[in-house]
């Protein structure tokens, strides 16, 4: 979940499973949980995800979806025969308002040495140097409504051996939030999901759940389970008795601050006495 950082499901399957299969069955397994806490609920996925089966089981309960599409045969077509004027400019992160003083203004940027470097030695760069985005009604074959099809089209330059070239590429984005989402946001609530990454990682890293140290598939799938339960356990602490900002700290940081505990050891006339460290000095 992407503002708790909870973790609703890992499953552990064999290794021949493709990442999207089932996830249909997961949705409606999830939607009774989701919708007795939320009023809205939106799914975010790559490209794998974007299937169809996902789509109906979004549409059955109500529930949005914003997915990263694979480009199909007649996508680039479609793109093409946009008019000019439906395309807009659109910037990765959105521009501050530096006149009003609304926001915080960004640092300026370093040199970048990678691109220098590459160009220095013949190598192949690319450089994004802008993008627009435009909005087409895209019905699937095998969809019997249709979705809306946010095409981002991206000048890139492309240096190699010397030579300087212009490359252009779209990415494609399929979802149903209703038009009061404008194309550029429904483009950044889709890849919000990259944010998903880290509780991944923290999965992997932080509570070890991706070790799989037994030798049998339900073993591992148990240890899966108790690591989700303790991970979700840091987002519970974080929105209950927390500050919120402990909800975004990695696994490291969480212990040494709150499960590790300094103490010392100390024996003396027969006795073994515990002494644990004042709070104020563990801060």
């Amino acid at each position: 979940m992407g503002q708790t950082q909870e973790c609703l499901r890992v499953i552990n399957r064999r290794g021949n499973v493709a990442s999207a299969e089932g996830t249909a069955e997961q949705i409606e397994a999830l939607e009774p949980l989701l919708h007795s806490r939320f009023t809205k609920v939106l799914w975010r996925g790559d490209s794998a995800f974007a299937r169809q089966d996902v789509f109906d089981a979004c549409e059955r309960h109500g529930m949005y979806f914003a997915m990263v599409s694979p480009a199909q045969r007649n996508f680039e077509k479609l793109a093409e025969a946009v008019p000019q004027r439906n395309w807009r400019i659109f910037h990765s992160q959105p521009q501050l308002d530096r006149a009003s003083g609304a926001g915080k203004a960004r640092r300026k940027r370093t040199k970048n040495l990678r691109h220098q470097r590459a160009r220095e030695r013949g190598k192949r760069d690319l450089r994004l140097r802008r993008q627009w985005l435009a909005e087409i009604e895209y019905q699937p074959t095998r969809s019997k409504q249709a979705y809306r099809l946010i095409i981002r089209r991206q000048r890139i330059e492309e240096s190699k051996q010397g030579e300087l070239f212009e490359v252009w590429r779209y990415r494609y984005v399929l979802t149903n939030l209703p038009k009061s989402y404008s194309s550029e946001q429904a483009m950044r609530q889709t890849y919000r999901r990259c944010d998903q990454e880290n509780v991944i990682e923290q999965l992997q890293s932080g509570v070890a759940a991706m070790r799989a140290p037994t030798g049998t598939l339900l073993a591992n799938a148990s240890l899966m389970a108790c690591a989700r339960i303790a991970h979700n356990l840091k987002a519970w602490l974080a929105q209950t008795v927390l500050p919120r900002e402990v909800m975004r700290w990695h696994w490291k940081r969480f212990r040494y601050a709150y499960v590790y505990v300094a103490a010392r050891v100390v024996k003396a006339a027969r006795r073994t006495h515990v002494r644990v460290s004042d709070v104020q000095e563990l801060r």
